[in-house]
C-alpha cells in the first residue's frame, strides 16, 4: 500500500502534466483561436448584413456556404492538432521509383536508375558521361543502379544500396543518411515506415 508521500508525489505529478498540457495547448495553439473567432466574426457579420438587407434566404444559404468553407480550411490547417486528429497515412504519399535526381533506364529488359548529372557521392555508382548514351549503353554495372521502388521491395537493402551510393531517396533514405522511419518492425514480424517520420 503506497504511503501518504508516495500519494502525495503521484497526485502533484498528475496536475503538474495536467497544468503543463494545458500551458502548451494555449501557447501552440493561438492561431488555432484566432482563425476560429476570425471566421465566427466574418461569417456571422456577412449573414447579418445580408439579413438586414431584406434577402433572408440568400442569407441562409450564404451562412451555410461560409460555415462549409470555414470548417473546410480550419481541417485543412489544424489537422495536426489534437481535436482532429494527426495524418496517419503513409508519408511521403507517392515514393519515386529512382533515388532522387536519377533517371529510370530499361537496361536491356533490367529495370535500373541512371545518374546523369553527377549527384552520386559514394563510389558504387557512377555518372554517365557524354559517351553514354542509350544507343551505346555502358557495360560498366557501376553506371547502373539496380533497384527501382516497387510496393513489397525489400526496404533495407534499398536503403543500404542508396546510402551506399551517396544518394537521397524521399521516402526510403533522408538527406541526412537517416533511413526516414523505415523499416520499423511491426509486432507481426513485417516491416513498414513510420508515417511520423518526417513531420
Amino acid at each position: 500500500m503506497p504511503t501518504a508521500e508516495e500519494k502525495w508525489t503521484a497526485a502533484t505529478t498528475r496536475l503538474q502534466t495536467r497544468v503543463s498540457t494545458w500551458v502548451i495547448w494555449i501557447r501552440i495553439h493561438w492561431w488555432q483561436i484566432i482563425y476560429t473567432l476570425v471566421a465566427i466574426v466574418v461569417t456571422l457579420g456577412l449573414f447579418v448584413a445580408i439579413s438586414n438587407s431584406g434577402r433572408t434566404w440568400t442569407a441562409m444559404i450564404v451562412l451555410a456556404l461560409l460555415i462549409a468553407v470555414d470548417i473546410l480550411f480550419y481541417r485543412r490547417w489544424f489537422r495536426s492538432y489534437g481535436a482532429l486528429g494527426a495524418y496517419s497515412g503513409n508519408w511521403p504519399p507517392i515514393i519515386n521509383m529512382c533515388p532522387d535526381y536519377l533517371v529510370y533506364y530499361n537496361n536491356n529488359g533490367k529495370d535500373t536508375c541512371i545518374d546523369l548529372i553527377g549527384v552520386s557521392s559514394g563510389n558504387t555508382l557512377k555518372p554517365w558521361t557524354s559517351d553514354d548514351t542509350p544507343q551505346n549503353p555502358h557495360t560498366d554495372t557501376k553506371k547502373y543502379f539496380p533497384y527501382i521502388y516497387n510496393p513489397g521491395v525489400d526496404l533495407p537493402t534499398i536503403q543500404q544500396a542508396t546510402i551506399n551510393a551517396g544518394l537521397t531517396w524521399e521516402g526510403i533514405v533522408g538527406s541526412d543518411g537517416g533511413k526516414n522511419g523505415c523499416p520499423i518492425t511491426t509486432s507481426d514480424g513485417s516491416t513498414a515506415c513510420d508515417p511520423n517520420a518526417n513531420k
